[in-house]
């Protein structure tokens, strides 16, 4: 039996052989070319959310100083790419979170305008100093992706984030520490350590350490440039982008912007004043809150034989729970202590003629004048509080009520009150209270129970007469005596005044002091 050749099975092992190698080459340019670009672009993506969430953080930050509210914020470290059947991935792209190690932040050639226990405890820190100092952190998020290039690391400082790449850098939001419009300084240091890594989200809470909530007044020391030293963690190879884009948000008051040895130096027109608002937040481990023993305490006032002070920390903030010792016979030790409230503030009462000294710290040292305020003859008939000239109308801040205007129009019914600012520097009224409303028709008594004020926007806030204090937000400003119209009214209304009617009233200004009026048409 004879076999013959058969060839009838060649060209399927062939073509099969040669179809596997096309897909195995279309594989392998896949995952040459292919899966990098999608993974690029899922990297890209990340690099855009993050840039928001740091964002967000920034916001969270600056309203956690103003308002002393921390909103809980998240910031996802790294990325993961999407499953592959017939491909690899590579590691997830990891990232990584971290604050700088502290340095220290200067305002030089400063003077604190203000008299009493403000102005030596800040002449003190200039002094001591030979400026304005604290210490505060930089925060950078740094990724690690596998295949996009150009993905900037992020670096928040001083209110600006900023994205570093590796030939420019950029900022990425707006600038807060100078607001040249309203000559402000507004600066929140940065406390607390924060070191993450990985892929996953990590949550991130800021804590009010020092809620920004007074202010003092700055000149600049013989009349010289005021200059803000930042530190930055932006590299140096960055210094001119970064003077750039510092330069394009600052106003017309700063005349100079330089970045070298790893600070931003602000230069400021030394022929203007300034507010200096300052904070302070934590995040992370290791943060330190504020309180006492590095501040002050100033007289707000003494009316009616109440004496009335505040405690402040170094940040100039009013300070939750610090102990006040009461002196009353003047013979150094404490017949009473206090701790102060929710505004930073004790109030002590007297029954008859005092000289009463609060003191903080364990007061001893005569080279701390700040850490003590005397009330001289308080209780005594027309005695004269912080900065006034009587009890019953104080001349705060040199602010002079100059009457009241009864308003009985149709249903528009209410008072006009009248103030004039006769010093250098506008004041802003942020609280109000109504203690008591007499009635002449009526009777005496508390028969008026409500109204309404008017807020620097004209906005009507609602009160309780005899409650609690209402903040008007944007406060009522008056202008410094400078102005054509220095004199501005406080608006009551929603009350049935009657002529012969006579209340008193309670205005809180946003340097911390506090002043009491007595009101009526007479």
């Amino acid at each position: 039996m004879r076999f013959s050749h058969d060839r009838r099975g060649q060209s399927v092992v062939i073509g099969t052989v040669i179809l596997f190698g096309f897909l195995i080459v279309a594989l392998s340019l896949y995952q040459v070319q292919v899966v990098p670009q999608e993974n690029s672009e899922v990297e890209f993506d990340h690099s855009q959310q993050v840039e928001g969430e740091i964002i967000d953080l920034r916001n969270a930050i600056l309203s956690a100083s103003r308002t002393g509210d921390g909103r809980p914020t998240s910031l996802k470290l790294g990325t993961r790419y999407p499953q592959r059947t017939f491909s690899l991935n590579p590691p997830p792209a990891s990232g990584e979170l971290s604050t700088t190690e502290p340095r220290e932040l200067r305002i030089e050639n400063v003077t604190v305008d203000d008299d009493n226990n403000i102005g030596s405890y800040w002449a003190n820190r200039t002094a001591t100093d030979d400026a304005i100092t604290f210490d505060t952190r930089s925060l950078r998020y740094s990724p690690g992706y596998n295949e996009f290039r150009n993905g900037p690391d992020l670096v928040y400082e001083h209110s600006l984030v900023v994205a570093e790449f590796d030939t420019a850098a950029l900022g990425r939001t707006g600038q807060t520490a100078v607001d040249s419009g309203r000559d402000r300084i507004r600066l929140t240091a940065l406390d607390g350590e924060v070191d993450e890594s990985g892929v996953e989200r990590t949550s991130l809470d800021p804590e009010t350490l020092s809620q920004s909530r007074r202010s003092v007044t700055l000149s600049a020391t013989g009349g010289d440039p005021i200059v803000l030293e930042l530190p930055t963690a932006v590299s140096p190879d960055r210094a001119t982008d970064l003077e750039q884009q510092w330069g394009a948000r600052l106003g017309e008051n700063a005349e100079d912007v330089t970045v070298t040895g790893g600070a931003i130096r602000i230069v400021l027109d030394g022929t203007e004043t300034y507010r200096l608002e300052l904070g302070k937040i934590g995040l992370g481990t290791g943060t330190t809150p504020e309180n006492e023993s590095n501040g002050y305490i100033t007289k707000v006032s003494s009316t009616n034989g109440v004496a009335v002070a505040e405690v402040r920390d170094r940040f100039n903030n009013p300070v939750v729970g610090a102990e006040v010792e009461v002196d009353v016979n003047n013979d150094g030790t404490a017949d009473a202590t206090l701790s102060t409230d929710e505004s930073g503030r004790v109030e002590y009462e007297v029954d008859a003629v005092r000289d009463v000294e609060f003191h903080i710290n364990e007061f001893e040292d005569v080279d701390r004048p700040w850490e003590s305020v005397l009330f001289e003859d308080l209780g005594a008939a027309g005695g004269v509080g912080e900065g006034g000239e009587s009890e019953a109308n104080p001349n705060v801040n040199e602010v002079v009520f100059e009457g009241a205007d009864l308003i009985k129009n149709g249903n528009d019914r209410g008072w006009n009150l009248k103030f004039k600012n006769t010093g250098d520097t506008q004041q802003n009224i942020t609280q109000f209270r109504l203690s008591y409303y007499n009635t002449q028709s009526q009777g005496s008594g508390n028969q008026v129970t409500d109204g309404t004020v008017r807020d620097g926007s004209e906005g009507l806030v609602p009160f309780d007469v005899g409650g609690d204090r209402v903040s008007l937000d944007p406060p009522v400003s008056l202008p410094a005596a400078e102005n054509t119209d220095p004199v501005r009214n406080l608006e009551i209304r929603g009350i049935d005044s009657k002529k012969g009617d006579w209340f008193i009233v309670t205005l809180d200004y946003d340097d911390g002091t506090r002043a009491q009026y007595f009101v009526s048409d007479q």
